[in-house]
Order: structure tokens, then C-alpha cells, then sequence
């Protein structure tokens, strides 16, 4: 798969992910994805985290997602549930969680605001 037929984006001012939606009910997703820019990674560093290293590292984060394909939501806000390394090698992670839509007048500030902004907004947007 290349990285056009990905359908789902994801973004929350440090870390861009990229994957396919296998599941959208409602608020409710699962996905398979994948970070954007790869980390270089260095000796001795793991290649795949642990599950719940992996629910630590993003669960407490506010994503900014994006949904294309014939799902085309407007930009939403997604946070994840659960989290679990993907096992075919093509996407790191397979992960469920929830989206929330963003009213209008929050998606037009936030086109409006430049891009660092934003993202010093994502990051302190947790639950």
C-alpha cells in the first residue's frame, strides 16, 4: 500500500500518523496506522514497543484526524482506547478509539492560526 491510499490522518502537533480505517461506527474507529516521519533510531533502541507502552505514549494525547475517501468527515478530533503493534509490518500500530467532531467555528480558527500554534494547542489538549 502507498502512502495516497492511506484514507486516515491523524496529527497532534508532534507526531503525524497515516493509515487506513478498517472500522468507522459512529464515534468509534479502528484503524491501522503508522507514523508519518519515522524516528532515525539508534542502537539498542526496541523496534516495537509494548502494548502498554504504546496506550502510554498516545492515549493521553487530543489528535487532530482526518477522514478522506467516501467517510470525508471535516476535521475531527480522535483519541485512542486501546493500542496494539501491528503484526503484517506494513503500519506499527492498530489502534480503536473515539472521534469527535470540531465545530465549525474551531475549524475555522484553527485555519486560521499558523501551524505552531496549533500544534503548542494539541499538546496541551489532554484528558
Amino acid at each position: 500500500m502507498t502512502p495516497d491510499r492511506c484514507d486516515f490522518w491523524m496529527w497532534d502537533g508532534r507526531t503525524e500518523l497515516e493509515g487506513r480505517l478498517t472500522r468507522l461506527d459512529g464515534p468509534v474507529f479502528l484503524a491501522r496506522l503508522r507514523a508519518v516521519r519515522k524516528p532515525e533510531r539508534t542502537l539498542g533502541q526496541r523496534l516495537s514497543p509494548a502494548p502498554l507502552e504504546l496506550l502510554r505514549a498516545y492515549a493521553r494525547r487530543r489528535w487532530l484526524a482526518h477522514v478522506a475517501g467516501p467517510d470525508n468527515l471535516p476535521l475531527v478530533e480522535a483519541s485512542f482506547d486501546s493500542i496494539q503493534p501491528a503484526s503484517d509490518g506494513e503500519f506499527e500500530i492498530v489502534a480503536a478509539g473515539r472521534i469527535v467532531a470540531l465545530p465549525e467555528e474551531e475549524r475555522e480558527l484553527l485555519r486560521k492560526m499558523p501551524v505552531e500554534a496549533v500544534a503548542a494547542l494539541m499538546q496541551r489538549r489532554v484528558s
